[in-house]
């Protein structure tokens, strides 16, 4: 084995965490969902142990988009029955919303509580008794 040079010894290799990969036997369409959500969270933001829920989310917004494209082409209705890509849609739907809670990926869980309250009510939040300079009556 030949010798490192002092100047390659000196230089750290870049190492860090590695996105998360999409299983094998996930069909394309849903790689491709997989692909533009992970690729655009940091990159140690999924775990292993995340991978079957990514896999059910990315599943359930690819059925949901299939299903409102038909609705689109095909209508939610013909003369008196209902489509059943209606039904489809909405179980989708709310199967990725509620996957998406889960995941944390939903905007409530981006922001924090003792932050966002303060910006909404237009400032930051009223000092409390004992950190105000005024004395108390």
């Amino acid at each position: 084995m030949p010798r490192k040079s002092a100047a390659a010894l000196s230089v750290a290799p870049i190492t860090g965490p590695r996105r998360i990969q999409p299983p094998n036997d996930l069909p394309e369409p849903c790689r491709a969902v997989w692909r533009e959500l992970v690729d655009s969270l940091p990159p140690d933001r999924f775990h292993k142990s995340d991978r079957p829920l990514l896999v059910l989310y990315c599943r359930a917004l690819y059925q949901a988009d299939l299903a409102f494209e038909a609705l689109e082409q095909y209508g939610a209705a013909d003369g008196d029955s209902v489509s059943p890509w209606l039904r489809v849609a909405d179980s989708s739907a709310k199967q990725a919303a509620t996957l998406a809670t889960k995941l944390r990926l939903c905007p409530q869980s981006r922001l924090d509580r003792k932050v966002a309250g303060p910006a909404a009510r237009g400032g930051e939040a009223a000092p409390r008794p004992w950190e105000s300079e005024e004395p108390l009556r």
